[in-house]
């Protein structure tokens, strides 16, 4: 009885061990996207676009797209990117990013201040990898919208991912007609 107990103990312990390496090792996957690759976190099983993290560019538009909300936080919801054209839409939105009423609230009086005449807006959250994004920018090529975060160098050891959530105005001239989010 005595040997069995020890055997099972180290059975235990080194399964333990297995799954908490595993754990941690996939808490961050390469170039900022949690687990490896792009998430699935879509109902039809379609993945979500990341953020890239690179200075901006030059090609494109960067400006005049202000940001009037940002934060980075661990994830609590699917990642999402939105065009917001009134304040239901923002409000629905927010509930739906954020993991407590006090975060959607945040969001929302983000942009409430909003023109939804002249404005939309651009709700997206996306992962960063193990480092938590500490600036983000709205870039615009063709009809193809983007996201890029500036962030520090992840730690060597991922304890946890972030997801940066992100709402930026844009003039409704400068929105393509059919934007592509990635």
């Amino acid at each position: 009885m005595g040997m069995l107990t020890v055997d099972l103990r180290r059975v235990l312990a080194a399964a333990l061990l297995t799954a908490s390496v595993t754990m941690f090792a996939a808490g961050c996957g390469e170039k900022g996207e949690a687990g490896g690759g792009p998430r699935k976190d879509r109902v039809d099983g379609g993945t979500v676009p990341s953020v890239r993290v690179e200075p901006s560019g030059s090609d494109g538009k960067t400006a005049p797209f202000r940001v009037v909300y940002f934060s980075s936080s661990e994830p609590a919801a699917p990642e999402a990117h939105e065009v917001l054209h009134d304040a239901g839409e923002l409000g629905r939105f927010a509930a739906k990013v954020a993991p407590q009423d006090r975060q959607a609230a945040e969001i929302t009086a983000g942009g409430k201040d909003t023109d939804f005449s002249r404005d939309v807006l651009v709700g997206w959250t996306a992962s960063t990898g193990c480092s938590a994004a500490t600036a983000a920018v709205l870039h615009i090529a063709d009809d193809r919208l983007s996201v890029r975060v500036s962030q520090p160098e992840p730690p060597r050891e991922c304890l946890r991912a972030f997801v940066a959530t992100v709402l930026f105005a844009v003039p409704k001239e400068s929105m393509p007609a059919n934007p592509v989010f990635g």
